[in-house]
């Protein structure tokens, strides 16, 4: 698993200490990570590989992993693209240009994984010899971590 990917995992876990729930506080706070829509996306990829791994045709695999984890992706990108949307009004020219890049950033991280992510894992299936390929290296990398 990436290092990026574990930041935000843990960023993820520890904002419950702060905020309970999932609501606007704590993904405004685990939004602070700039890498947050991208570890998303990664999870959501290991998620359909799971899924795959777990004998479930494509289509079952997207629908199932999109049911689990797509939602939270939407609704966490929508509050994160909210709070940022906030300062696009700002009577400070830096802060409303700083919210208006953030929420453009944020829109095309957010329509990745929402609409390329799925048809991006659809096409790796398709290429030979790479089925399997993403969790057979979570497997060899959580057998490094365990043998450490």
């Amino acid at each position: 698993m990436p290092r990026w990917v574990i930041d935000y995992v843990l960023l993820h876990e520890l904002a419950h200490l702060l905020h309970a729930g999932h609501g606007p506080d704590f993904w405004a706070a685990v939004g602070a990570y700039p890498r947050t829509e991208r570890a998303r996306g990664f999870l959501e990829g290991v998620a359909f590989a799971e899924e795959r791994a777990a004998g479930r045709a494509v289509p079952d695999a997207l629908r199932r992993t999109y049911a689990t984890t797509g939602a939270a992706v939407l609704a966490s990108g929508a509050t994160v693209l909210a709070g940022f949307a906030v300062l696009a009004a700002s009577d400070v020219a830096m802060l409303r240009a700083f919210g208006i890049a953030t929420v453009v950033d944020l829109s095309a991280s957010l329509l990745g994984v929402v609409a390329v992510l799925p048809a991006v894992l659809v096409l790796a299936e398709r290429r030979p010899g790479r089925r399997g390929r993403l969790l057979r290296r979570r497997r060899a990398a959580e057998a490094r971590v365990v043998a450490a």
